[in-house]
This record gives C-alpha cells, sequence and structure tokens, in this order.
C-alpha cells in the first residue's frame, strides 16, 4: 500500500521545479530507479532539458500537422493553463 501510495505523480514531485514545469505532465521518471537511489520515491531532474525539447518539437509537429489538415490550431498557453488549474498552481 505504501509503495502504491508514494508512487503516485503528486507525492513524487516534490520540489518546486518538478511541480511548477509546464510541461510536467509530459514528464517521464523511473519511480524504481528514484527509489534505488534516493531510498524515496521522488524525481530526478536529469532530463529535463531532453523533455523540454520533445515538447517543442512535438508541438511544432501537432501544429504543422493540424495545419496540412486543416484543423483548428492547438492554443498550447490555454493548454498550459488546464494543466496549471488541474494541479492547483497559478
Amino acid at each position: 500500500m505504501k509503495v502504491r501510495e508514494d508512487t503516485y505523480r503528486s507525492n513524487c514531485s516534490l520540489d518546486e521545479k518538478s511541480r511548477t514545469c509546464k510541461v510536467e505532465n509530459a514528464c517521464s521518471y523511473c519511480i524504481e530507479g528514484c527509489y534505488s537511489e534516493f531510498g524515496e520515491f521522488r524525481r530526478t531532474t536529469y532530463i529535463c532539458e531532453i523533455t523540454k525539447l520533445l515538447v517543442k518539437w512535438a508541438r511544432r509537429y501537432w501544429d504543422e500537422y493540424n495545419r496540412l489538415e486543416g484543423l483548428e490550431p492547438i492554443d498550447w498557453a490555454v493548454e498550459a493553463r488546464e494543466k496549471e488549474n488541474r494541479h492547483g498552481i497559478g
């Protein structure tokens, strides 16, 4: 039960950098690796810059896809605000 409770995403995002990150919901992390390294379930920030690049290029891909398909563009600022509201940030 403790493992289930401690590995919920919100419980693993202890530091402010993770909780307020605009791309936090796209972030992957290794629960087992963090536990073996720190003895507790938390995130590391080793891959922050890589994740931000992945999100940047994924957004560009979907913007271009939507443009080519004649679909409405995604308002990424609205998406970010909705993410903040879901997590009680902002």
